[in-house]
């Protein structure tokens, strides 16, 4: 099955209901260690959930896990969304 690829910025931009691979985490080492810790890696798939607006958390699901993230954190995950 082929899947079109839109390369996206970061995952704060992506709105609920999408689908996305991580690409990059775009921080420092103490912050790619938590998301790891997380189990966010380049080339996880993930799912936005929920989105809380305007700097608010967002709901995201990897596998059978579900994840909220802070608007900074979501700057820093950098993404290409599966369309």
């Amino acid at each position: 099955m082929d899947q079109t690829v839109s390369v996206r910025y970061s995952l704060s931009e992506l709105t609920a209901g999408k689908t996305a691979s991580i690409i990059a985490l775009d921080g420092g080492r103490g912050f790619r260690e938590k998301m790891n810790g997380q189990g966010l890696f380049p080339g996880t798939e993930i799912t936005v959930v929920h989105t809380g607006g305007n700097g608010g958390m967002m709901l995201i699901s990897l596998g059978s896990s579900r994840l909220m993230i802070g608007q900074k954190m979501a700057e820093k995950i950098l993404i290409k969304e599966i369309v």
